[in-house]
Protein backbone atom coordinates (compact mmCIF):
# COMPACT_ATOMS: atom_id res chain seq x y z
CA UNK A 1 0.00 0.00 0.00
CA UNK A 2 1.31 3.63 -0.87
CA UNK A 3 3.72 2.78 -3.56
CA UNK A 4 2.94 4.68 -6.17
CA UNK A 5 2.83 8.33 -6.63
CA UNK A 6 -0.31 8.87 -8.13
CA UNK A 7 -0.66 12.70 -8.83
CA UNK A 8 2.05 12.75 -11.27
CA UNK A 9 0.75 15.41 -13.54
CA UNK A 10 0.33 12.27 -15.91
CA UNK A 11 -2.35 10.02 -14.62
CA UNK A 12 -6.12 10.38 -14.99
CA UNK A 13 -6.98 11.69 -11.30
CA UNK A 14 -10.88 11.05 -11.65
CA UNK A 15 -9.88 7.36 -11.88
CA UNK A 16 -7.99 7.65 -8.53
CA UNK A 17 -10.69 9.60 -6.97
CA UNK A 18 -14.32 9.54 -5.63
CA UNK A 19 -16.44 12.83 -5.30
CA UNK A 20 -17.30 13.75 -1.38
CA UNK A 21 -18.85 16.97 -2.03
CA UNK A 22 -19.22 19.97 -4.28
CA UNK A 23 -18.30 23.16 -3.11
CA UNK A 24 -19.21 25.69 -5.87
CA UNK A 25 -20.56 26.13 -9.43
CA UNK A 26 -20.42 29.44 -10.95
CA UNK A 27 -21.56 29.89 -14.78
CA UNK A 28 -18.20 28.41 -16.47
CA UNK A 29 -16.69 26.17 -14.19
CA UNK A 30 -17.54 23.73 -11.26
CA UNK A 31 -15.26 22.99 -8.11
CA UNK A 32 -15.89 19.88 -5.97
CA UNK A 33 -13.36 17.84 -3.33
CA UNK A 34 -12.70 14.71 -4.25
CA UNK A 35 -10.82 12.13 -1.95
CA UNK A 36 -8.15 9.81 -3.84
CA UNK A 37 -9.36 6.24 -3.30
CA UNK A 38 -6.50 4.00 -4.64
CA UNK A 39 -4.61 2.05 -1.58
CA UNK A 40 -1.62 1.67 -4.09
CA UNK A 41 -1.08 5.58 -4.30
CA UNK A 42 0.88 7.67 -2.04
CA UNK A 43 -1.32 9.76 -2.01
CA UNK A 44 -4.30 7.47 -0.75
CA UNK A 45 -6.46 9.31 1.76
CA UNK A 46 -5.55 12.85 0.86
CA UNK A 47 -8.57 14.97 -0.43
CA UNK A 48 -8.31 17.25 -3.79
CA UNK A 49 -9.72 19.95 -4.97
CA UNK A 50 -11.07 19.84 -9.21
CA UNK A 51 -12.31 22.57 -11.15
CA UNK A 52 -13.78 21.88 -14.55
CA UNK A 53 -15.02 23.33 -17.58
CA UNK A 54 -19.11 23.01 -17.55
CA UNK A 55 -19.56 23.33 -21.43
CA UNK A 56 -17.31 22.40 -23.94
CA UNK A 57 -15.94 25.27 -26.23
CA UNK A 58 -17.78 26.90 -28.80
CA UNK A 59 -16.05 29.18 -30.64
CA UNK A 60 -12.08 29.23 -31.25
CA UNK A 61 -11.51 32.89 -29.15
CA UNK A 62 -13.13 30.31 -26.42
CA UNK A 63 -10.96 28.01 -27.37
CA UNK A 64 -8.10 30.35 -27.04
CA UNK A 65 -8.90 31.29 -23.49
CA UNK A 66 -9.11 27.82 -22.07
CA UNK A 67 -5.70 27.12 -23.30
CA UNK A 68 -4.19 30.41 -22.44
CA UNK A 69 -5.45 29.67 -18.69
CA UNK A 70 -3.93 26.30 -18.24
CA UNK A 71 -0.63 27.95 -19.20
CA UNK A 72 -1.44 31.19 -16.76
CA UNK A 73 -2.93 28.53 -13.98
CA UNK A 74 0.21 26.15 -14.51
CA UNK A 75 2.55 29.03 -14.34
CA UNK A 76 0.65 30.90 -11.31
CA UNK A 77 1.07 27.09 -9.71
CA UNK A 78 4.50 27.31 -10.25
CA UNK A 79 5.70 30.17 -8.80
CA UNK A 80 3.36 29.61 -5.53
CA UNK A 81 0.91 32.35 -6.49
CA UNK A 82 -2.04 29.75 -6.81
CA UNK A 83 -2.75 26.53 -5.07
CA UNK A 84 -0.39 23.85 -6.21
CA UNK A 85 -1.36 22.11 -9.37
CA UNK A 86 -1.22 18.05 -9.32
CA UNK A 87 -2.26 17.92 -12.99
CA UNK A 88 -3.96 18.63 -15.76
CA UNK A 89 -7.01 16.70 -17.78
CA UNK A 90 -7.70 18.61 -21.21
CA UNK A 91 -11.10 16.12 -22.90
CA UNK A 92 -12.89 16.72 -26.31
CA UNK A 93 -14.60 20.37 -26.30
CA UNK A 94 -11.67 21.76 -24.76
CA UNK A 95 -13.21 20.69 -21.11
CA UNK A 96 -10.14 21.57 -18.77
CA UNK A 97 -10.45 19.83 -15.77
CA UNK A 98 -7.53 21.00 -13.42
CA UNK A 99 -6.39 18.73 -9.68
CA UNK A 100 -5.46 21.05 -7.20
CA UNK A 101 -4.30 21.20 -3.32
CA UNK A 102 -7.72 21.34 -1.50
CA UNK A 103 -7.72 24.44 0.64
CA UNK A 104 -9.37 25.36 3.91
CA UNK A 105 -11.78 28.26 2.07
CA UNK A 106 -11.43 31.94 1.17
CA UNK A 107 -10.68 34.89 2.96
CA UNK A 108 -13.97 35.88 3.67
CA UNK A 109 -14.14 32.25 5.79
CA UNK A 110 -10.77 33.12 7.59
CA UNK A 111 -12.34 36.57 8.60
CA UNK A 112 -15.52 35.30 9.41
CA UNK A 113 -13.55 32.28 11.68
CA UNK A 114 -10.93 34.81 13.04
CA UNK A 115 -11.29 36.09 16.56
CA UNK A 116 -8.45 38.49 15.85
CA UNK A 117 -9.94 39.97 12.83
CA UNK A 118 -7.34 43.01 12.75
CA UNK A 119 -4.54 41.09 13.64
CA UNK A 120 -5.29 38.19 10.33
CA UNK A 121 -5.57 41.39 8.41
CA UNK A 122 -2.48 43.00 8.47
CA UNK A 123 -0.87 39.19 7.87
CA UNK A 124 -2.87 38.67 5.18
CA UNK A 125 -2.16 42.21 3.44
CA UNK A 126 1.72 41.32 3.97
CA UNK A 127 1.12 38.20 2.22
CA UNK A 128 -1.16 39.74 -0.34
CA UNK A 129 1.89 42.36 -1.34
CA UNK A 130 4.03 39.73 -1.95
CA UNK A 131 1.66 38.09 -3.99
CA UNK A 132 1.07 40.86 -6.06
CA UNK A 133 4.52 42.06 -6.61
CA UNK A 134 5.24 38.52 -7.76
CA UNK A 135 2.80 38.64 -10.13
CA UNK A 136 3.90 42.12 -11.68
CA UNK A 137 7.73 40.70 -11.53
CA UNK A 138 6.49 37.95 -13.92
CA UNK A 139 4.72 40.06 -15.57
CA UNK A 140 0.92 39.54 -15.62
CA UNK A 141 -1.57 41.86 -14.75
CA UNK A 142 -5.03 40.79 -13.30
CA UNK A 143 -7.93 42.67 -12.35
CA UNK A 144 -10.67 40.20 -10.43
CA UNK A 145 -8.77 40.05 -7.87
CA UNK A 146 -11.18 40.52 -3.95
CA UNK A 147 -11.62 38.33 -1.09
CA UNK A 148 -13.05 35.71 -2.75
CA UNK A 149 -10.74 34.58 -4.81
CA UNK A 150 -7.69 34.41 -2.84
CA UNK A 151 -7.84 31.20 -0.13
CA UNK A 152 -6.11 29.98 2.57
CA UNK A 153 -5.12 26.84 4.27
CA UNK A 154 -3.46 26.37 7.75
CA UNK A 155 -1.01 23.54 8.79
CA UNK A 156 0.60 23.05 12.13
CA UNK A 157 -0.33 26.67 12.87
CA UNK A 158 0.62 28.31 9.68
CA UNK A 159 -1.69 30.32 7.69
CA UNK A 160 -0.93 29.89 3.63
CA UNK A 161 -2.42 32.48 0.99
CA UNK A 162 -2.87 31.81 -2.22
CA UNK A 163 -4.60 33.27 -5.46
CA UNK A 164 -7.08 32.21 -7.80
CA UNK A 165 -9.22 32.30 -11.28
CA UNK A 166 -7.13 33.38 -13.76
CA UNK A 167 -9.41 34.05 -16.85
CA UNK A 168 -7.56 35.54 -19.48
CA UNK A 169 -10.92 38.41 -20.15
CA UNK A 170 -9.59 39.39 -16.58
CA UNK A 171 -5.60 38.69 -17.14
CA UNK A 172 -3.05 39.59 -19.21
CA UNK A 173 0.63 39.95 -19.95
CA UNK A 174 2.05 43.22 -19.22
CA UNK A 175 3.84 43.33 -22.41
CA UNK A 176 0.67 42.57 -24.14
CA UNK A 177 -0.44 45.91 -22.60
CA UNK A 178 2.19 47.96 -23.31
CA UNK A 179 2.48 47.24 -27.00
CA UNK A 180 -1.47 47.68 -27.68
CA UNK A 181 -1.35 50.72 -25.90
CA UNK A 182 0.81 53.79 -26.93
CA UNK A 183 0.24 56.30 -24.05
CA UNK A 184 1.97 53.59 -21.79
CA UNK A 185 4.28 52.36 -24.24
CA UNK A 186 5.59 55.88 -24.27
CA UNK A 187 5.12 56.85 -20.58
CA UNK A 188 5.81 53.40 -18.87
CA UNK A 189 8.30 51.21 -20.76
CA UNK A 190 11.14 53.34 -19.99
CA UNK A 191 10.41 52.94 -16.31
CA UNK A 192 12.38 51.00 -13.84
CA UNK A 193 9.58 50.65 -11.22
CA UNK A 194 6.64 49.96 -13.53
CA UNK A 195 6.33 46.37 -11.90
CA UNK A 196 6.33 48.39 -9.03
CA UNK A 197 3.26 50.32 -10.44
CA UNK A 198 1.33 47.62 -11.87
CA UNK A 199 1.58 45.57 -8.50
CA UNK A 200 0.28 49.00 -6.91
CA UNK A 201 -2.92 49.00 -9.31
CA UNK A 202 -3.74 45.26 -8.47
CA UNK A 203 -3.45 46.11 -4.24
CA UNK A 204 -6.07 48.84 -5.14
CA UNK A 205 -8.20 46.82 -7.30
CA UNK A 206 -8.62 44.56 -4.57
CA UNK A 207 -8.89 46.88 -1.97
CA UNK A 208 -12.16 48.51 -4.11
CA UNK A 209 -13.20 45.28 -4.97
CA UNK A 210 -13.32 44.18 -1.46
CA UNK A 211 -14.68 47.07 0.24
CA UNK A 212 -18.30 45.85 0.92
CA UNK A 213 -17.66 42.61 2.44
CA UNK A 214 -14.48 44.44 4.64
CA UNK A 215 -17.05 46.61 5.52
CA UNK A 216 -19.60 43.50 6.58
CA UNK A 217 -17.05 42.04 8.04
CA UNK A 218 -16.50 45.17 10.86
CA UNK A 219 -13.00 45.39 9.89
CA UNK A 220 -11.44 48.99 10.91
CA UNK A 221 -9.74 50.23 7.62
CA UNK A 222 -9.70 49.35 3.89
CA UNK A 223 -6.89 46.77 2.48
CA UNK A 224 -3.48 47.99 1.97
CA UNK A 225 -4.88 51.51 3.59
CA UNK A 226 -2.00 51.87 5.72
CA UNK A 227 0.26 51.74 2.24
CA UNK A 228 -1.39 53.73 0.06
CA UNK A 229 -2.10 56.67 3.16
CA UNK A 230 2.02 56.60 2.85
CA UNK A 231 2.10 56.80 -1.28
CA UNK A 232 3.57 59.94 -2.30
CA UNK A 233 1.44 62.14 -4.58
CA UNK A 234 4.18 61.17 -7.66
CA UNK A 235 3.06 57.44 -7.16
CA UNK A 236 -0.82 58.44 -6.58
CA UNK A 237 -0.73 60.34 -10.59
CA UNK A 238 0.72 57.11 -11.65
CA UNK A 239 -1.60 55.20 -10.22
CA UNK A 240 -4.07 57.32 -11.96
CA UNK A 241 -2.62 57.00 -15.47
CA UNK A 242 -2.76 53.26 -14.90
CA UNK A 243 -6.14 52.96 -13.76
CA UNK A 244 -6.80 55.11 -16.89
CA UNK A 245 -4.93 53.07 -19.41
CA UNK A 246 -4.28 49.00 -18.77
CA UNK A 247 -6.67 47.78 -20.66
CA UNK A 248 -6.19 45.73 -24.02
CA UNK A 249 -8.37 45.01 -27.02
CA UNK A 250 -7.92 41.22 -27.40
CA UNK A 251 -11.42 40.02 -27.47
CA UNK A 252 -12.25 41.83 -24.55
CA UNK A 253 -11.33 44.97 -22.19
CA UNK A 254 -9.06 44.26 -19.91
CA UNK A 255 -10.07 47.46 -17.60
CA UNK A 256 -10.01 48.14 -14.04
CA UNK A 257 -12.94 50.38 -13.66
CA UNK A 258 -15.05 48.29 -15.56
CA UNK A 259 -14.60 45.65 -12.70
CA UNK A 260 -14.64 47.65 -9.96
CA UNK A 261 -18.07 49.13 -10.98
CA UNK A 262 -19.23 46.14 -11.28
CA UNK A 263 -18.47 45.18 -7.23
CA UNK A 264 -19.90 48.39 -6.31
CA UNK A 265 -23.51 48.76 -7.49
CA UNK A 266 -24.01 51.09 -4.90
CA UNK A 267 -20.42 52.19 -4.98
CA UNK A 268 -18.85 53.01 -1.61
CA UNK A 269 -15.82 54.75 -3.15
CA UNK A 270 -17.34 55.95 -6.62
CA UNK A 271 -16.96 55.21 -10.09
CA UNK A 272 -14.06 57.31 -11.60
CA UNK A 273 -10.54 57.11 -12.22
CA UNK A 274 -11.30 60.60 -9.68
CA UNK A 275 -13.08 59.13 -7.77
CA UNK A 276 -10.77 56.81 -6.61
CA UNK A 277 -7.64 58.89 -6.50
CA UNK A 278 -9.63 61.08 -4.06
CA UNK A 279 -10.29 58.04 -2.04
CA UNK A 280 -6.21 57.44 -1.60
CA UNK A 281 -6.12 61.62 -0.43
CA UNK A 282 -9.47 60.95 2.01
CA UNK A 283 -6.59 58.06 3.19
CA UNK A 284 -3.54 60.08 3.59
CA UNK A 285 -5.53 63.44 5.19
CA UNK A 286 -6.55 60.51 7.51
CA UNK A 287 -3.38 59.37 8.00
CA UNK A 288 -1.38 62.30 8.63
CA UNK A 289 -3.77 65.66 8.27
CA UNK A 290 -4.29 68.17 5.63
CA UNK A 291 -4.88 71.81 6.87
CA UNK A 292 -5.67 72.84 3.10
CA UNK A 293 -8.53 70.13 2.80
CA UNK A 294 -11.80 70.64 2.81
CA UNK A 295 -12.77 67.92 5.21
CA UNK A 296 -10.39 69.26 7.80
CA UNK A 297 -11.93 72.99 7.94
CA UNK A 298 -14.86 71.88 8.25
CA UNK A 299 -13.50 69.79 11.40
CA UNK A 300 -13.55 70.97 15.00
CA UNK A 301 -9.89 72.45 16.13
CA UNK A 302 -7.15 69.61 16.45
CA UNK A 303 -9.35 66.92 15.25
CA UNK A 304 -9.80 64.86 11.59
CA UNK A 305 -12.91 63.34 10.13
CA UNK A 306 -12.56 59.65 9.55
CA UNK A 307 -13.91 58.88 6.37
CA UNK A 308 -14.71 55.30 6.97
CA UNK A 309 -16.80 55.57 9.90
CA UNK A 310 -17.73 59.35 9.77
CA UNK A 311 -16.57 60.00 13.67
CA UNK A 312 -14.11 62.68 14.47
CA UNK A 313 -10.86 61.43 15.39
CA UNK A 314 -7.51 63.14 17.08
CA UNK A 315 -5.03 64.37 14.10
CA UNK A 316 -1.99 62.62 14.66
CA UNK A 317 1.28 61.47 12.87
CA UNK A 318 -0.29 58.38 12.70
CA UNK A 319 -4.17 57.23 12.24
CA UNK A 320 -5.69 58.44 15.19
CA UNK A 321 -8.03 56.68 17.48
CA UNK A 322 -11.51 57.07 17.12
CA UNK A 323 -13.57 59.44 20.42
Amino acid sequence: MGTVKCLDGKRDFFGISTVVRNIEKGSKNKVAEYKINKRDCKEFGLNIAIRTNLKPSVYSSETVKRRTEAILSRAMSDAKISPKIHGVIKKPGEIYSYAMDMMDGDLVDLFTKSRSKETVKSKVEERLKKLFQRMAKMGLYCIDIKLENAVYKTVKGKTDIRLIDFEPSWCEKIEVLLKENPVLLKDFRKRKDKERLVGNVMMFIFLVNSEDNRVKLGLKSPFFGSYFANMSMTDIDALGVLLNKMKTNGGEWIEPIYIMNHYHKKPIIGRRVIDYLNFIKKLKRFAFGNTRSPIWKKCPKGKILNPFSNRYVLRTGKIGREL
